[in-house]
């Protein structure tokens, strides 16, 4: 795609605002979005070069939607439907991101989602030391959401130091502990033990004595500091309503009768509220809780289980790319091994929290899908000096 195409510099830019905006605000990045569908649609009919998108994955994805499609038209109460389709169509961005690889840097992009954590996390932290929030969460978006993406960003900034010969290396170690600091003080488990596995993974592939060894110190020195060893404690209690699973064990009794009613298409999207009684909801110790706090479960419970095996084949695919691509590329980033992390971690937290329920980790799942399955095509460049 020749410099001089307009539709192309537009459709780029609305990538690296969709990838900055996911991490901070809710409003900016429904707004890059339908930027990035706009503009990947000019290019399409200005005649942008393009590339072919992964048929396997986009079979999956396609058939997905056409499934949570039929799911919400065969709801029986079809309002309750609403606010999950005003969440999913983020997912659409998938065909212009690998329609048009060239058109944007894979590096840049990961770059801008690293620096939209960081000043989420930022944010968040400030927020909690002046006494405005008791957990660490921005303006836009809650302690959980910010616990998923710093999760998921925290490898990708250690990938990028890793890669980084100058001293720009120290800005992506100041990133991640940034973030590092954002997910303490969000008091999330779910966040703590996904970003725990991303790094593993990751240093699994530099060098995993040294990033155990790593993961013990981090451990002994958050211990020895009064502040957040309490905060650590705390959320491991048990003499609380809904006990040491935030009301998740309760949840998931309830979901039995349901399951054994399943629809083929299942209850439809939104039906948490119409299936569990309030009694559980009491017991869970949250009447609020509008979801069964598993991604799997939920999909399973809203669209049915061909949903459910159709959406766990595309969550596989980049995956599968990133493994089999996994490689130090020039300059020493490991792309594939933070893309694979990063995934892994959001998948993991996935079990007992559901991120297909929120607009801007969707919107950071389909950037990440996107371009774990297009990164090999566009050429990564090295993020040093």
């Amino acid at each position: 795609m020749g410099k001089k195409h307009l539709p192309v510099r537009l459709f780029s830019y609305s990538v690296y605002f969709f990838a900055l905006s996911a991490p901070i605000s809710i409003v900016a990045a429904q707004i890059a979005a339908g930027l990035v569908l706009v503009f990947g649609l000019i290019g399409l009919f200005t005649g942008a070069r393009r590339s072919d998108p992964p048929l396997a994955s986009s079979v999956f994805l396609f058939s997905f939607i056409a499934v949570f499609l039929l799911s919400i038209i065969l709801s029986p109460v079809f309002d309750e439907t609403i606010p999950q389709i005003r969440k999913s169509w983020v997912l659409l961005c998938y065909l212009p991101l690998v329609m048009f690889p060239s058109a944007y840097s894979v590096r840049k992009t990961v770059e801008f989602l690293i620096w939209g954590g960081v000043a989420a996390s930022v944010i968040a932290v400030f927020r909690v030391l002046i006494g405005e929030v008791g957990r660490a969460a921005p303006y836009s978006g809650g302690y959980t959401t910010l616990a998923l993406f710093e999760a998921a960003l925290i490898p990708a900034a250690l990938a990028f130091a890793v890669g980084c010969k100058s001293s720009k290396r120290w800005l992506y170690i100041g990133a991640a502990l940034a973030m590092f600091a954002g997910l303490v003080l969000s008091q999330t488990r779910a966040g703590w033990l996904a970003c725990g596995l991303g790094v593993l993974i990751f240093g699994s592939f530099i060098d995993w004595k040294k990033t155990i060894a790593g993961i013990i110190v981090a451990l002994a020195v958050l211990a020895m500091i009064p502040q957040t060893r309490n905060i650590i404690l705390s959320r491991f209690e048990s003499d609380r309503r809904g006990g040491i699973t935030s009301g998740r064990s309760s949840i998931y009794k309830a979901a039995r009768e349901p399951l054994a009613q399943l629809p083929f298409f299942g209850h439809g999207p939104g039906s948490f509220n119409r299936l569990v009684p309030d009694s559980v909801l009491e017991e869970a110790g949250d009447t609020g809780v509008r979801s069964w706090h598993s991604m799997p479960l939920e999909i399973l419970m809203e669209s049915g289980p061909l949903a459910l095996a159709v959406f766990i084949g595309f969550a596989f695919m980049p995956l599968k790319s990133c493994w089999e691509k996994r490689k130090i590329v020039s300059g020493g980033i490991m792309i594939s091994g933070a893309l694979f992390s990063s995934l892994m971690a959001l998948y993991f937290a996935g079990l007992t929290t559901n991120p297909a329920r929120d607009f801007l980790l969707l919107s950071l799942l389909t950037i990440f899908w996107s371009i774990g399955l297009i990164y090999n095509e566009t050429g990564l460049e090295a993020t040093s000096g």
